[in-house]
């Protein structure tokens, strides 16, 4: 489970793997996730959309798929920072390199908002 946060917004979010609400989502959505999950970080927008909301909709059941859309596009490298993040601790996604959890998502300078990432073993 990884829980996370942005800066000025005060609502935590978690991105947790089930495999059982993978494929509700998988049926709700007409796509194959578990196939783009394999392919990461090769995803369309629309994989990728359908993976985060998979991962969310586990402890956030009330998110839509819009809501996730508006988070990736508001938060779209620190998104795809704590998904490779929740792929790895799931064990389901092995870098070739590690990554550095403490490590901003965007560089200092940069105008982006930073977050908060905690990893959690269930």
């Amino acid at each position: 489970m990884t829980k996370f946060t942005f800066e000025n917004d005060p609502q935590q979010y978690v991105m947790d793997f089930d495999f059982n609400v993978l494929c509700d989502a998988e049926a709700e959505l007409g796509l194959d996730l578990l196939p783009a999950i394999m392919r990461w970080p090769m995803q369309s927008a629309l994989e990728l959309r359908g993976v985060v909301y998979a991962l969310m909709k586990t402890k956030h059941t009330s998110v839509t798929v819009a809501e996730v859309g508006g988070l990736l596009t508001r938060e779209l490298t620190a998104m795809r920072k704590v998904l490779a993040l929740e792929l790895i601790e799931a064990g389901i996604y092995e870098p070739r390199e590690e990554i550095d959890e403490s490590a901003p998502a965007v560089p200092a300078d940069a105008s982006l908002p930073q977050q908060q990432i905690e990893t959690v073993s269930s």
